[in-house]
C-alpha cells in the first residue's frame, strides 16, 4: 500500500493511495533442465524456424541473448530469435535456408527461469541443504540435425 500522503519524483503529494495485491505458491528451487526441452528441427532448404519448447517460461531478455545455434563446422548462424507462449517456446528463424546436416543449440548456463534458478543452480540455497552445483561448463550444447 501506498499512502497519498507520500511525494512524488517532483515533490508532490500523490493523487491517490496505491494497493497492489500479491499471490504466491511454494518456492522453485528447480533449475532449468536442457535435458527435458523439446527440440523442433526445421526442414533444410527452408528458413523455417527452429523451435526449443522449456518446461516452465524463461527469462525473455536472457534467452534471446544466451542461447545461439552452431553449425557443422562450428561457426554461428545468422537468424532472428523469438519468445512466444508465454516464454514458453524459443524460435530462431535463420537469415539463410538451413542446410541438410548437423548443428546444436549452445545455451549459456545464465540462463534464467522466472525464479532466478540458472542452469545447474538455484536462485535460492537453503543453507540448511547440501547444495551442489551439477554444471561446471559455461555453456551447454544440445545437438539437432535437419534433414
Amino acid at each position: 500500500m501506498i499512502d497519498p500522503v507520500w511525494k512524488d519524483g517532483a515533490g508532490s503529494p500523490l493523487k491517490e493511495a496505491f494497493q497492489k495485491s500479491f499471490q504466491v505458491g511454494p518456492p522453485d528451487r528447480d533449475p532449468p533442465d536442457p535435458a527435458g526441452w523439446k527440440i523442433q528441427p526445421p526442414q533444410s532448404e527452408t528458413r523455417a524456424p527452429l523451435a526449443i519448447t522449456f518446461g516452465e517460461p524463461m527469462d525473455h531478455a536472457l534467452a534471446e541473448r544466451v542461447i545461439r545455434v552452431i553449425n557443422d563446422s562450428g561457426e554461428a548462424v545468422e537468424g532472428k530469435t523469438g519468445l512466444e507462449d508465454q516464454e514458453r517456446r524459443w524460435n530462431f528463424v535463420p537469415s539463410a535456408p538451413w542446410h541438410r546436416g548437423s548443428y546444436r543449440i549452445a545455451v549459456q548456463t545464465t540462463i534464467e527461469d522466472l525464479a532466478g534458478n540458472n542452469i545447474g543452480k538455484p536462485f535460492e540455497v537453503d543453507l540448511f541443504e547440501n547444495v551442489q552445483r551439477r554444471v561446471t561448463n559455461p555453456t551447454v550444447r544440445l545437438p539437432f540435425k535437419v534433414p
